[in-house]
């Protein structure tokens, strides 16, 4: 799906309503837009973007257009334009023939319901939260220290034992998936380089609610970004080993934590005591896990090669086919379709069940080494089964070892110009002809 427009503005300058597209047609985009920061929800929404900068930034807008049901409507997303990537808080769908007819996308469910819908069992949520019923964060509070693992819970020890008890009661009343929120799952989070740590969870514990709750852990795309910033090593790890596909979103948060990192040793000298404990820091070895698996992101498909779309949805236009095993670069890994680009440069759509990475593979993947960061000098092609391992780089080249042989491997950008400077042209499109009718929808 192309992004068309992104919009970033201050409540003040929405003050006008939508009162007069009610006599129009058709419902304007600028109209829609209106409508939807107007919403008492996205009101609130502002409130937040203008407090965490300092009124620095504002609510931003990502607007398309998308069919759903034989209707059209502007899709129009809320949220927040850092400097490295984008933080999507709701998805709006607005009547293209009606500014009042409002869908929102349930993120849980998955559902595109109609708004008064989605208040309903926001509201049901809220409800279940403020009522008697036994919170995650009766396990684990700002406070706790839970050293422990789950397969020590037959442990005689007093402690444990109030904890078994406590975690009983919790699972008795969130018997299913569906009673279970992923949000909770940052309580899980740890942050080791601060100086006055009184929190702690072993990473066990992680594990232990991703596979009682069945969690789809290409879903925790929030919990992967917090585990970055804090700098959460294992949590990271735990979430690639489960299936998690890493995309430039991923590689962003890398960069904006390394240089917090560089911020906070600054903030050291300045305050004359270590706030920042640097021995602890986890971020060049989660950069160099991230890089690897980003690496390694490529198609598996039983039936040998699967879709590449230009929307999200299997009618969509069909803009090339990529075989299993071929390498392709993940730019958004949010929802059901991920937004890759090929190695001929195409960009488009693939559903994320055709999408694997690294150790997730069961396949071999050929990498071309150089001796040297240049294309002219000695290559060789190494197999590797897995993971890669980036030593350093240099711009537009990466030292790495594969299975115990090291070269420069270039990057997707360094092998483009190159095949620009070679005026050598790749096609990945299937003469029509040689296509014969297909059922399967991805």
């Amino acid at each position: 799906m192309k992004i068309k427009f992104v919009y970033i503005f201050s409540l003040l300058m929405f003050a006008v309503s939508c009162d007069g597209q009610k006599k129009a047609k058709r419902c304007s985009i600028d109209g829609a837009i209106n409508v939807v920061n107007s919403l008492p929800e996205v009101k609130k929404q502002s409130k937040f973007v203008d407090s965490i900068s300092q009124n620095k930034k504002h609510l931003s807008f990502i607007t398309d257009s998308i069919e759903i049901k034989n209707h059209q409507y502007y899709m129009i997303k809320t949220g927040f334009n850092g400097q490295f990537h984008w933080e999507t808080y709701t998805i709006f769908y607005v009547d293209k023939n009606n500014c009042s007819e409002i869908l929102v996308d349930e993120v849980v469910s998955g559902e595109i319901m109609p708004i008064n819908k989605w208040r309903k069992l926001k509201n049901k949520q809220v409800n279940k939260m403020n009522s008697n019923s036994f919170s995650f964060s009766y396990l684990f509070n700002e406070g706790t220290v839970v050293k422990f693992t789950p397969k020590d819970l037959d442990n005689t020890n007093p402690e444990i034992q109030k904890f078994k008890r406590k975690l009983k009661r919790y699972e008795e009343e969130h018997p299913l998936s569906e009673d279970f929120d992923k949000a909770d799952l940052t309580s899980l989070i740890n942050n080791e380089t601060f100086f006055d740590l009184q929190y702690y969870i072993d990473s066990s514990w992680l594990i232990y609610f991703i596979d009682k709750y069945k969690i789809d852990v290409t879903t925790l795309n929030l919990l992967m970004n917090e585990a970055i910033k804090q700098e959460d090593y294992k949590a990271v790890e735990i979430l690639i080993g489960k299936g998690y596909i890493i995309s430039n979103i991923e590689l962003n948060v890398v960069k904006e934590t390394q240089e917090a990192k560089k911020n906070n040793i600054e903030e050291n000298g300045k305050e004359g005591f270590e706030m920042y404990l640097v021995e602890k820091s986890k971020i060049e070895d989660i950069s160099k896990i991230i890089k690897s698996q980003y690496l390694n992101n490529h198609i598996e498909d039983l039936d040998g090669y699967t879709n590449l779309r230009k929307e999200k949805h299997t009618q969509s236009e069909i803009l090339q086919k990529v075989k299993t095993g071929e390498k392709i670069e993940v730019l958004d890994n949010t929802g059901d379709w991920f937004l890759v680009k090929t190695k001929e440069g195409k960009t488009g759509y693939i559903h994320k069940s055709r999408v694997k990475s690294g150790n997730n593979s069961s396949h071999s993947t050929t990498y071309k080494l150089y001796d040297r960061p240049d294309f002219s000098s000695f290559s060789r092609e190494v197999i590797a089964k897995g993971e890669i391992e980036t030593v350093h780089n240099i711009e537009g080249w990466d030292f790495v070892k594969v299975n115990g042989v090291t070269g420069y491997l270039p990057r997707e950008e360094t092998k483009e110009q190159q095949k620009v400077a070679n005026n050598h042209k790749h096609t990945f499109l299937a003469e029509e002809d040689e296509i014969k009718p297909e059922k399967k929808g991805f």
